[in-house]
């Protein structure tokens, strides 16, 4: 009986062993299916993290590529405008400096024409003074001729 006893305890032991282990390893699997399960759901929460960094990174990046564009195109308007100022007052300079150009010529022509008159009336004035002086000789000739042709014919 002793025997049977110690066997059947022995059994009763061993089943309960295995149950034990049995139980450990439904537990170490379901701490396992646990863990993984907190894994998996660890990683997704950090891919959402993630995937929302990036989208806000990826929003900065835009807003900083849109506010740079409309400071680039800020500048390049600011330098057109400085530009074609510039280069209005060039045209006003070149209008300026062509117009005195202009108004120097014609007083140069302006003086060259009067200087121009001035030798051409010398000139008339001493061609007619010369021509009353040839003019003079010619009539004191005649007269002297006339008078020796009237001297001839009184003789």
């Amino acid at each position: 009986i002793n025997a049977e006893y110690g066997k059947q305890w022995y059994q009763r032991r061993v089943r309960e062993k295995q149950k034990i282990n049995t139980d450990k390893e439904a537990r170490i699997l379901k701490l396992r299916k646990e863990s993984e399960q907190e894994i998996e759901d660890e990683q997704a929460k950090n891919i959402d993290i993630r995937a929302r960094e990036i989208d806000a990174l990826k929003e900065a990046i835009s807003t900083d590529i849109e506010k740079e564009k409309e400071d680039l195109i800020e500048m390049k308007e600011f330098e057109v405008r400085r530009l074609k100022r510039e280069t209005e007052e060039e045209i006003e300079n070149i209008k300026d400096n062509h117009a005195a150009e202009i108004d120097a010529l014609k007083e140069a022509i302006s003086t060259d024409i009067e200087k121009e008159k001035e030798d051409l009336i010398e000139m008339k004035e001493f061609e007619v003074r010369r021509l009353k002086r040839e003019t003079e000789e010619e009539i004191e000739n005649i007269k002297d001729n006339h008078a020796a042709e009237i001297d001839a014919l009184k003789e």
